[in-house]
């Protein structure tokens, strides 16, 4: 009896010993996997700081490599972060081999937490592959390097680039006031270009027929106004979104705001305009939840009018100092009369202003404090939808009815055909033209990445230097590139994961300016997307921006205990 006490207590010493030593794994364990979490959150962090502030600027041989030395800083970044990341995994491994620790990786990257977004981004990089693979020109596919480099390799490394970053990235505000910071150099030294001076002599070499079509640290002007819609559109919607009592940020972001519009004037390039036109229409569904909001999205409006108007004055009245508006950013600078609408604008927006302020020192509720009725959001929507549908009103009457005398400067800008947008119409009617002839793989995946040069060429080259002496290597409108180089599938998911970010971000962070920021950017890049070209001097900020949004709708979710 004795002997079985005896065993019996030993017993049970040895299972508390046990029972404590687990513990101390388990804690041991965890705290590894904390150490991990913290040095690969720094890690996706340093890059996202290098990319939002040193990409933009980076340059060596001034434009003569422009496209491909920010291909290479691109891709450079993106192979280092994993490569780190993949270290930090690696070294954590080998001091403490806990199948605990083991398991808690497992289920943070499990498929069955894959959001939205991420499956349409693998989706899009798997019809890649598949495209790639299928296509005639293998090597070209791959390589990217019969277009602008963006390639099945370099999408590998944007759809490596999303996850890690929306994973990985402890979302801080201020990486976007970063981000705005680099971009108004990049605009300065572009309206500096405007202005002909060079500060940095990148046009010293350059033949003089040329000088006035590249601009700032970016090149060629149109893809100058696809960054600086990026910076536009993540400045006004910090702007709108903080309030009167934010002082010192109100006049940042505010002066932040000029630059850009400054800058999108400057470009010269009509590209702007839709992608601006895109923000200003998006932007209301951010401010008109509250009342401030409302009356900065029409002092955002006031700005931009006052800037045109500005910049008509030092036009006219200094035309040999300046490169010179014209298409739609001289038909907006010199609208009629509006130097009186730019005066009641802002005449009406300190008349708010001073009411404001004067019931806020009488002790009285503040006229612009509180949200907004919720019928502001929806007149703005019906306001938005009918004139949508006057615009395709528009289109049919001037396309089918011939009537595009009636709509005076206007008309020519929807009318179509051949010559429309730079020649534009004649690029996406031979595009049609030849996915029809495609072979039926080669209708669903599409004819490879970066390989409508090739085609065109082949089939168009004639047609091409006989009606326009030019060559046209891109659809110059990205969704169409991808349906011809990737097919209808390929399309659908990258639609797919700009529409799901968007909604996921309006959801789950609408009240966070500088998350809305992001969105705002990312709309109005997309908005000019439609008739631009995607290459590696933009697109990487574009997606670095949707992943920035991603990753802090997650972290917002983590910190709410939803973790879904």
């Amino acid at each position: 009896m004795r002997k079985y006490e005896e065993n019996g207590i030993l017993g049970i010493n040895l299972r508390l010993t046990k029972g404590i030593i687990m513990k101390k794994k388990e804690k041991a364990a965890k705290n590894l996997r904390q150490i991990e979490q913290e040095y690969m959150e720094k890690v996706v962090l340093l890059f996202t700081v290098l990319m939002v502030s040193v990409f933009p600027l980076y340059y060596r041989n001034y434009y003569s490599d422009i496209l491909t030395v920010k291909y290479q800083f691109c891709y450079i970044m993106i192979i280092a972060m994993a490569v780190l990341l993949l270290a930090v995994k690696i070294s954590i491994y080998m001091i403490g081999k806990s199948q605990e620790q083991q398991k808690g990786i497992k289920e943070k990257f499990s498929w069955k937490g894959l959001s939205i977004p991420e499956w349409m981004i693998l989706v899009f990089c798997t019809i890649a592959v598949i495209s790639t693979f299928t296509s005639d020109y293998f090597f070209e596919s791959f390589w990217g390097n019969e277009g602008r480099y963006s390639g099945l390799f370099l999408w590998i490394l944007y759809g490596l680039m999303f996850a890690l970053v929306s994973r990985l990235l402890k979302f801080k505000g201020w990486l976007m006031d970063i981000f705005l910071f680099s971009g108004a150099i990049v605009c300065i030294l572009g309206i500096l270009d405007y202005f002909h001076l060079d500060p940095l002599n990148f046009k010293v070499n350059i033949f003089e027929g040329h000088r006035d079509i590249f601009t700032s640290t970016i090149g060629n002007v149109n893809s100058f106004s696809a960054i600086a819609l990026l910076y536009s559109g993540a400045a006004v919607t910090m702007f709108g979104m903080v309030t009167k009592k934010e002082r010192f940020r109100t006049l940042m972001y505010g002066i932040c705001t000029i630059i850009t519009f400054m800058a999108l004037y400057t470009s010269r390039s009509d590209n702007a305009f839709l992608g601006l036109a895109a923000i200003f229409a998006f932007l209301p569904f951010c401010l008109f939840r509250k009342k401030e909001g409302i009356v900065r999205y029409f002092a955002i409006i006031a700005l931009f009018l006052t800037v045109g108007k500005v910049l008509a004055l030092i036009n006219t009245n200094f035309p040999d100092k300046v490169i010179g508006m014209d298409s739609i950013s001289g038909a907006i600078s010199t609208i009629p009369y509006l130097g009186y609408i730019v005066i009641a604008m802002w005449t009406g927006i300190g008349i708010i202003y001073w009411q404001s302020r004067n019931l806020s020192l009488k002790g009285k509720a503040d006229l612009l404090e509180g949200e907004a009725h919720k019928g502001f959001l929806w007149a703005w929507a019906a306001t938005l939808a009918l004139a949508l549908a006057l615009a395709a009103f528009a289109m049919y009457d001037i396309n089918f009815g011939n009537h595009a005398e009636k709509y005076g400067r206007f008309g020519n800008y929807l009318l179509w055909n051949d010559d429309w947008g730079t020649h534009r119409g004649f690029i996406w009617r031979i595009a049609i033209e030849n996915y029809s002839r495609f072979s039926p793989v080669h209708k669903i995946f599409g004819y490879g990445p970066e390989t409508f040069g090739i085609i065109t060429k082949a089939n168009n080259g004639y047609e091409m230097l006989n009606r326009y002496e030019e060559i046209y290597d891109n659809a110059h409108n990205g969704f169409l590139q991808y349906f011809i180089t990737m097919g209808p599938i390929g399309l659908i998911s990258y639609l797919g994961f700009l529409i799901s970010s968007a909604w996921i971000m309006m959801k789950k962070c609408k009240t966070q300016p500088h998350v809305m920021a992001a969105l705002l950017a990312a709309v109005g890049y997309a908005g000019q997307e439609l008739v631009s070209i995607d290459q590696p001097v933009v697109m990487p900020l574009f997606l670095l921006l949707i992943s920035m949004g991603n990753a802090a709708c997650r972290t917002e979710n983590m910190e709410s205990g939803n973790t879904k």
